[in-house]
């Protein structure tokens, strides 16, 4: 083997250890505004999720609460389209509470522990306490 080729392979390995140095650096922390958002404006253990915690509790509440209240729903349509009145509205009414309920619990125990679910991240490096800013500057 010539000695540039060597030389070149070399080069080569240094500059891959150095990229899988640098590609190992921590990322910068995300700001913690879009998990209070996204807790509270969709639900569904999002804002969780986006500071890296366990939001699967609020996914299946919400789930839950939204299939109770849909079927519930559909269980009243079907007995509004019947000409006589029957007990499986008053089953759809249950559902349609049930879910209401359901979903009130989910949602309140959600947004508030999103906060907490912040605080940890925060402890942790993962967010920031303000937004994060980049700014580059250039010069003319």
């Amino acid at each position: 083997m010539s000695r540039l080729v060597k030389v070149v392979l070399l080069m080569l390995l240094v500059f891959l250890a150095a990229g899988s140095v640098f590609a190992q650096t921590t990322p910068p922390p995300k700001s913690s505004t879009p998990a209070y958002l996204l807790a509270i404006l969709l639900g569904f253990g999002s804002g969780q999720y986006y500071v890296g915690e366990n939001g699967t509790p609020f996914l299946i509440g919400d789930l839950a609460g939204w299939g109770m209240e849909i079927a519930g729903y559909l269980v009243i349509l079907s007995d509004a389209s019947s000409a006589s009145y029957t007990s499986t509205a008053d089953t759809g009414a249950y559902l349609v509470l049930g879910g209401a309920a359901v979903l009130l619990v989910s949602r309140i125990w959600e947004i508030v522990d999103v906060f907490g679910a912040v605080d940890k991240a925060r402890a942790a490096g993962r967010v920031a306490v303000v937004p994060v800013i980049d700014v580059k500057r250039t010069s003319y």
